[in-house]
């Protein structure tokens, strides 16, 4: 029996070896080749190859605008590029249609049955005007994975999103929380909840590896944040905490992986809270390294505004580090209070500090909870649980009827 192919299209993939943008996306289709024909479709940057077989996924990419290296997409948020740099509005009709274009091409070529977006905007848009235009029997999937929806809050964009929804066949949303949003724009069909995933072997208290703290100058207890260095991830209010936990416990130290718009920013209050000691700025590190940070760690900090699933939490939880987590709906499924993780009710300055102090003094006290948080996730969320999900949803939309590929 014909395997059923399905366009895994995103604007966010890893374009080389070590790059870790859309590294989740890369994930879910190297689990999904075991049972379906995985194709990628996404916006390349210049370095990159046009085509090529990527860990075992074939992978298509555009050129996303007619000049050389003027990128929307692939090289960090588009909103966040959007923001900085009024002039890329211009280049968004261009980058549209080119995509447009080079959808149409891939699913001629590749005879795709299921297109697999992952972002309502541009991808769902740019399907559903593929589907409209010139394949209406086409099989669309949309996963909403958060910011899709978040960015968008005006009444004009929410007519749009309700818009590419309704046009859509099926939707996933990677929480109850965004099913909810969904339900709530008045969206006609339902939306199954399907999480992101984990890779547990990959992500396992086993990679503990005392020598990284030597290599970090790590006399001491070890925080760990993983995230984009923006607002919604409340990185400031984990700079603000550390001179009070300092103080109480002077040789810990705060090790800020990622990047973002606010890195000059907190590498300057550092200096200026005198704690250039006690705070370490990786920036982006290889995905294969990051199981060493988490095993290795004390403790992970997620005090967010709003989260999509948080697939950083579920690689600290299943790597056995302890959680402090503000109380967000999205990481209530992953965090029992004081079963697998803990929660600041009260997110500002001082209660973060004071809970960071009772945990790093009192280890004892907490030390049921690594142990709980991973076997919680291994049940729950591990990469095969996901991606059986995904292609048993999948494989029940191709068998309806699949697309004519015009």
């Amino acid at each position: 029996m014909k395997k059923t192919t399905v366009l895994s299209f995103s604007s966010s993939f890893p374009q080389f070896d070590g790059d870790n943008m859309g590294i989740f996306i890369l994930e879910l289709s190297k689990r999904l080749q075991k049972k379906l024909n995985v194709v990628v479709l996404t916006p390349g940057i210049r370095a990159a190859k046009k085509f090529e077989t990527f860990d075992g996924v074939p992978v298509h990419r555009f050129k996303q605008f007619c000049i050389d290296g003027i990128e929307i997409a692939n090289s960090g948020p588009i909103m966040s590029k959007l923001h900085k740099n009024k002039l890329y509005w211009l280049v968004i009709p261009f980058f549209l249609l080119r995509q447009l274009f080079a959808l149409r091409k891939v699913v001629k070529s590749e005879k795709i049955d299921v297109i697999h977006s992952h972002w309502i905007i541009p991808q769902g848009f740019t399907s559903v005007i593929y589907k409209t235009v010139f394949n209406p029997n086409i099989k669309l999937l949309l996963t909403i994975h958060g910011s899709d929806m978040n960015n968008f809050k005006s009444t004009m964009t929410k007519h749009l999103l309700k818009w590419i929804l309704n046009h859509t066949d099926t939707i996933v949303t990677v929480s109850d929380a965004l099913k909810k949003d969904v339900t709530k724009l008045g969206v006609q069909h339902n939306a199954d909840v399907i999480p992101m995933g984990v890779d547990t072997r990959l992500f396992n208290p086993e990679n503990r590896d005392e020598s990284l703290k030597e290599k970090l100058g790590i006399t001491g207890s070890f925080i760990l944040f993983v995230g984009r260095l923006i607002e919604l991830k409340r990185i400031r209010l984990i700079i603000e905490a550390m001179p009070e936990v300092v103080t109480s416990l002077p040789e810990t130290k705060l090790v800020v992986v990622g990047q973002g718009v606010l890195e000059q920013e907190l590498k300057n209050r550092v200096r200026e809270l005198k704690i250039d000691n006690n705070v370490v700025f990786m920036g982006n590190i290889r995905n294969s390294d990051l199981p060493a940070f988490y095993a290795t760690a004390d403790l992970f900090l997620l005090p967010s505004v709003s989260e999509g699933f948080p697939v950083a939490a579920m690689e600290a939880l299943s790597s056995g580090t302890i959680m402090i987590s503000s109380p967000i709906e999205t990481v209530r499924k992953l965090i029992i209070e004081n079963e697998t993780g803990l929660y600041i009710h009260q997110v500002d300055t001082t209660t973060l500090a004071h809970k960071i102090i009772e945990v790093l003094g009192n280890k004892e006290k907490f030390k049921t909870i690594p142990e709980k948080a991973r076997q919680h996730v291994v049940q729950n969320y591990d990469w095969k649980i996901i991606g059986d999900k995904y292609a048993s949803l999948i494989a029940k939309m191709a068998n309806k009827e699949t697309g004519l590929r015009n």
